[in-house]
């Protein structure tokens, strides 16, 4: 499977379980977290993928980073719904800051290449944010998370649609 292709299953993956967060988070985070520790692995596998071909050293780090937290919310799932709201800020924070330094080094005529930037610096900001002050309720830090995913997969499909 390309790069290109396992962004947009990726994306849309984000993007259900943004909704379903957003919309039931009482119930649906311990099971969430399982989905997204799927989503993580096959975002960690892409990665590395990359890296094997790219030889590039952050793509290295994000497959490795991106792995352990995949195994973390599959075998530690308690402890991970404790930590879900940093965990989540490192996801989206890092995917943006790969897709901000993509867009950087691609060329001038990538179509609205601005619009790609402003996306991703503002889910970069929104994925600091949650890293930096979770909220007291597991509730609003869900419909939160829930929100930031649907707006990391929007901005995931526009690079992958656009690239």
């Amino acid at each position: 499977m390309s790069k290109n292709k396992t962004a947009f299953v990726s994306a849309i993956v984000s993007l259900i379980i943004g909704i379903v967060l957003f919309i039931w988070p009482a119930n649906a985070l311990a099971t969430i977290i399982i989905f997204i520790g799927a989503l993580t692995l096959i975002d960690a596998v892409s990665y590395l993928v990359v890296a094997l071909r790219e030889k590039q050293l952050p793509y290295w780090i994000t497959a490795i980073v991106l792995f352990v937290i995949g195994i973390v919310l599959f075998l530690h799932t308690p402890t991970a719904v404790a930590v879900f709201p940093i965990l989540m800020g490192i996801y989206i924070a890092g995917g943006s800051v790969l897709r901000i330094l993509s867009c950087m080094s691609a060329k001038e005529s990538l179509p609205h290449k601005s619009l790609h930037l402003i996306l991703n610096v503002v889910t970069l900001i929104l994925g600091v944010l949650v890293m930096i002050h979770p909220f007291s309720t597991a509730a609003m830090m869900t419909k939160l998370t829930g929100l930031f995913m649907i707006i990391d997969a929007v901005a995931a499909f526009i690079y992958t649609l656009l690239k």
